[in-house]
């Protein structure tokens, strides 16, 4: 079972991570490889893979300018979704 935590000061979800032979340590969880790029957990890991190279292509040939998060959530309905459950990269 991994021991989680809001942290007071961030209010972000911590997990508590000890490896083999250091102390323990809080710290955040990572975010999958598309929220990244975002430093926030956008819940990008459950759009459909063509759906994400369309958005990929809008945004590296300037259809899309500073992709704003909020749309980005909104247009693909991911409110209440997020990549910090299994599989996360930190």
């Amino acid at each position: 079972m991994i021991k989680t935590r809001i942290n007071p000061k961030t209010k972000k979800e911590e997990i508590w991570v000890k490896p083999e032979g250091l102390p323990g340590i809080w710290s955040e969880r990572g975010f999958c490889d598309r929220c990244k790029p975002f430093n926030d957990c956008l819940g990008l890991r459950g759009i459909d893979d063509r759906d994400w190279a369309q958005m990929e292509y809008d945004i590296h040939f300037g259809h899309m300018d500073q992709p704003d998060k909020k749309e980005i959530v909104e247009h693909f309905e991911l409110i209440g979704k997020g990549c910090n459950t299994s599989s996360v990269n930190s």
